[in-house]
């Protein structure tokens, strides 16, 4: 089990078991985040052109990660969960979770996003522009994917990518890390 927020010790605050691991003194634990925005610098120093970073919500619920690329000059798209509050251009202020209450005159774009075994995959997508609470002098986009299943599934993106970006482009990159973990597992085999 991972350390919790609520304040318990990582397992590389043992020194007995660094020790034993071969683990030095100079390397502490790193949350997965914290992983990527290391991971990130080394990318820019070695000049490597990166526009787009996407995430699942592991990424994404992490407002210091999203601030460090917004800083780089990096655009993303990150999950983000259910429990995120937002300002939507109305003024109202929303939990994602209900957010799909608010929404019945929005216009809905079906998209196809992947292809399966089964053929090809398609969901319902919008975009909205939004602040959220805890950022409210930061403009976003949020992207909602509703699933095409009997109980309508949504799910949540940030991006902090221009006015001008189009819905395809945003769904574009949302989808990338799909085919990115895939590469991975491929990988590790």
């Amino acid at each position: 089990r991972y350390p919790s927020c609520s304040g318990a010790r990582p397992r590389t605050a043992d020194a007995a078991r660094r020790q034993q691991a071969g683990i030095p003194d100079s390397v502490s634990f790193r949350t997965k985040p914290q992983l990527a925005q290391d991971m990130l610098s080394q990318v820019t120093a070695e000049g490597i052109p990166v526009q787009w970073v996407t995430g699942d919500t592991l990424y994404g619920n992490s407002p210091h990660l999203r601030q460090f690329i917004h800083d780089q000059g990096q655009w993303y798209v990150l999950a983000v969960g259910h429990r995120h509050y937002v300002h939507l251009a109305s003024g109202q202020r929303c939990q994602l979770r209900h957010l799909h209450n608010q929404l019945a005159g929005e216009t809905w774009t079906t998209i196809e996003y992947r292809h399966s075994e089964k053929g090809p995959l398609a969901a319902d997508w919008l975009a909205l522009r939004v602040a959220l609470a805890r950022e409210p002098e930061q403009a976003q986009w949020l992207l909602i994917r509703c699933s095409h299943d009997e109980e309508r599934q949504y799910d949540f993106y940030l991006s902090n990518a221009p006015l001008d970006t189009s819905l395809v482009d945003l769904v574009a990159v949302a989808c990338t890390r799909h085919r990115i973990e895939v590469l991975f597992r491929e990988a590790k085999n």
